[in-house]
């Protein structure tokens, strides 16, 4: 039935209309099509991002440097490959993970050892412990402990991997992962206690 005053209505037939593209899909859409601009904004917008992560890596600001550079080359390489299923910020965290794991078993090795007497122990730190405490000194505290205790802790608390998928990741064995992660939480907790004395 037609109705008076929807005379300027025009349908248009077999065309379903379009969804509007998100601005982060447009923006990634120009990235894929190279041009400078669109991956200049891609960079400003998801670097602190990025940096945040390679920092709780690393403790180095040159190779936090050299990582972000690494990890934006692979992230235009492999545009095409983002399926827009899932967050974008989740898969450049995946990307910024593995670049950072790949350098770090190509500069260092992984060591299978551990304290034979070792028992997973339940290591909490006070809730009130870190209070006074900003994220720059946090930070901080994270960047102090050994490198492989850092990285398992990382992968376990901030990625949530399981220890046989870090043990897989860093070519170590799952109960060394646990270790790592023991010790990791051992220290964190002395050096956070000490600051807030």
């Amino acid at each position: 039935m037609f109705l008076a005053g929807n005379s300027e209505i025009i349908v248009q037939a077999g065309k379903a209309e379009q969804p509007e593209a998100s601005p982060l899909m447009v923006l990634l859409r120009q990235c894929m099509d190279g041009r400078p601009q669109a991956q200049r904004a891609l960079f400003e917008q998801y670097g602190p991002l990025v940096k945040g992560v390679i920092m709780r890596y690393v403790n180095d600001t040159e190779l936090a440097k050299d990582l972000l550079n690494d990890i934006f080359c692979k992230v235009f390489e492999k545009l095409h490959l983002y399926a827009p299923t899932g967050p974008f910020e989740g898969w450049l965290r995946r990307i910024s993970i593995n670049t950072i794991i790949d350098y770090k078993r190509k500069t260092q090795k992984f060591a299978n050892t551990y304290n034979a007497d070792f028992a997973e122990k339940d290591i909490s730190i006070p809730e009130d412990a870190g209070a006074g405490m900003g994220y720059k000194e946090l930070l901080a505290v994270i960047q102090s402990i050994p490198d492989t205790q850092r990285i398992v802790f990382n992968l376990f608390v901030f990625e949530s991997l399981t220890h046989k998928e870090i043990a897989t990741l860093l070519s170590i064995t799952e109960m060394n992962s646990r270790w790592y992660l023991n010790d990791a939480r051992r220290r964190l907790k002395e050096k956070i206690l000490a600051q807030g004395k």
